[in-house]
């Protein structure tokens, strides 16, 4: 029985320290690849993500969301997770600026993200956004739409200057999903 306890008391520590570091906080700096000057003003999106299953099938949802910005220095601080933790909630972290996209080649981590200059179509450029657009699933509640609002509005402020007819902006999609609870 002792055994038994001391396997169970091990297990549960295990668990609860690995998906303990997902909450704590971030620090970091957001750059561009190619000069290693920082990106004044982009945005840091930390996005928690339960993974589980039901009866029937999978599912996904975003338990926890943080959208800061970085200051002139390209510095950012994602504060402390208030996310519920357990072996399936994951935290992503992942930058927004104008005209850039993440440079996955370059060494990265949760505190060091480096960016590269958007170099493809208007067509590709306004699918890269599908990212941001999911993170509407992350509400509802007015805590969700302050946070998103800021970073809205800035991807919108991109669009306008694409050739991207038909396309809701971020702000409508967010204010839309708002009205629904």
């Amino acid at each position: 029985m002792r055994m038994l306890a001391a396997v169970a008391a091990a297990c549960i520590g295990l668990s609860m320290s690995s998906c303990a570091t997902y909450n704590f906080p971030v620090e970091g700096t957001v750059t561009d690849s190619s000069t290693g000057k920082p990106l004044a003003g982009a945005f840091v999106v930390a996005k928690w993500i339960r993974y589980g299953s039901t009866p029937y099938g999978s599912r996904t949802t975003c338990p926890g969301l943080e959208v800061v910005q970085a200051d002139a220095n390209g510095r950012y601080r994602i504060p402390e997770g208030k996310v519920y933790l357990s072996t399936e909630v994951v935290r992503n972290v992942f930058p927004y600026f104008p005209g850039y996209e993440t440079d996955y080649a370059a060494e990265r981590s949760d505190s060091r993200l480096v960016m590269k200059p958007f170099l493809g179509t208007d067509k590709s450029r306004v699918e890269s956004f599908r990212t941001y657009r999911s993170l509407i699933g992350c509400g509802p509640g007015d805590h969700y739409v302050r946070q998103l609002l800021p970073l809205f509005r800035a991807i919108d402020g991109e669009l306008a200057s694409l050739q991207s007819p038909g396309i809701d902006s971020f702000e409508t999609s967010l204010r839309r999903m708002e009205k629904l609870f």
